[in-house]
């Protein structure tokens, strides 16, 4: 029988006498940890919508919140470890919300750099806030029932 800690839970496949002759023990546990994965994702991403936003453009407002003296679109780019065409994609419509400002940079008249606009920090603090409230409570307090069972319940938690 395998065991998984994560956030102080103990996570266990299934007693291989239970399952059927297709499915070992650790793809059982592999498809149950990849479920509980999307089922956050999928909720994260319907929470963030209601705030006009994806994931990857809180991603990006995350990174230039905590940089304050501004960020190259490539340095985000390398920070969220995607392509720096896939951030010009996200970054369109922050740039057009005006949440995002494009500066030219003092030092080097070439770069240009990205900052969250002012007016706009403080909301995206408070949806911040309201996503990290969101996330926790997923995580606190689980019954102490089967994996199938709490999987169950965090998509009903996680849907409400």
């Amino acid at each position: 029988m395998e065991k998984i800690m994560f956030n102080n839970f103990e996570f266990s496949s299934p007693d291989p006498l239970t399952i059927k002759h297709s499915r070992s023990p650790s793809k059982k546990l592999q498809m149950n940890l990849t479920t509980l994965v999307r089922t956050l994702d999928t909720s994260a991403a319907k929470l963030l919508k209601k705030f006009s936003l994806t994931p990857t453009r809180f991603d990006i407002l995350e990174e230039l919140l905590l940089y304050e003296n501004g960020l190259t679109q490539a340095e985000i780019a390398r920070s969220l470890k995607v392509q720096p065409a896939n951030i010009l994609a996200a970054l369109r419509p922050l740039l057009e919300k005006n949440w995002v400002i494009r500066r030219k940079d003092e030092r080097n008249k070439k770069e240009k750099l990205l900052y969250i606009n002012p007016e706009y920090k403080v909301h995206f603090i408070e949806v911040v806030t309201i996503y990290n409230e969101s996330m926790q409570k997923v995580f606190t307090d689980p019954p102490p029932v089967g994996m199938e069972e709490w999987l169950s319940r965090m998509r009903i938690r996680l849907n409400s």
